[in-house]
C-alpha cells in the first residue's frame, strides 16, 4: 500500500498496522495498537490519528514516502477550525471530527469489523452460536443510532454502508 487513498481505506486494525508502517516507517508496537484502536473505535478520524503519529517525535524525524499527506494533513486541520472549518469542509467536502461525524465513522469501522470477521469464519455464518448472537446486538446499536440521526445524515450513512458491503 503506498498511497495515501489505500491506506485510509481499510479498516480496524489494519488501519492502525499500516499507518504506523507507512507514516513511522515501523510496525506498531501493542500499546499504540490499543491507544488507536480505542480512538478509531469511537470515530476519531483516520486523517486526526495520522496525523498524530505525523506530529510526534518519531514521525517527525521520519520522512513517509506517501504522496499528498502532508496536504491532505492541512486540509484536515482546516476543516476542523472551530469557527470557519464548517466553509472549508464544503469546499473541499471533507470529514470533520464533529460528533455526528465520530458516531459514523464508528459505525462505519465496526460494520467492517464485522465483516472481516464474518469473512474469516464463514462456518458461523447462520450458526446461532454465541458469536453470531453478538451481531444482532451491534446491529440493534446501530439502528439507535440511525434513529437520533437527521435525513441526511441517514442517506449519508447509508451510502457509507453501501460502500462497505459492495468492497
Amino acid at each position: 500500500m503506498t498511497t495515501l487513498h489505500g491506506l485510509l481505506s481499510v479498516q480496524d486494525a489494519e488501519f492502525v498496522e499500516q499507518a504506523y508502517l507507512l507514516v513511522l516507517n515501523r510496525k506498531v508496537d501493542p500499546t499504540g495498537l490499543d491507544y488507536n484502536l480505542a480512538k478509531l473505535r469511537t470515530g476519531i478520524s483516520k486523517l486526526t490519528i495520522i496525523g498524530d503519529l505525523r506530529r510526534s517525535t518519531e514521525g517527525r524525524a521520519y520522512s513517509p514516502a506517501l504522496p499528498g499527506l502532508d496536504r491532505a494533513l492541512r486540509r484536515h486541520r482546516l476543516c476542523n477550525l472551530p469557527f470557519a472549518g464548517w466553509l472549508f469542509r464544503g469546499f473541499w467536502r471533507s470529514e470533520s471530527d464533529r460528533a455526528i461525524d465520530r458516531h459514523l465513522r464508528a459505525i462505519v469501522n465496526e460494520l467492517g469489523r464485522l465483516r472481516e470477521v464474518a469473512a474469516m469464519q464463514p462456518e458461523h455464518v447462520g450458526r446461532t452460536d454465541d458469536h453470531a448472537k453478538e451481531i444482532p446486538a451491534s446491529q440493534g446499536e446501530i439502528h439507535a443510532v440511525m434513529a437520533k440521526l437527521g435525513p441526511q445524515a441517514r442517506r449519508i450513512f447509508v451510502r457509507l454502508a453501501a460502500q462497505i458491503s459492495s468492497n
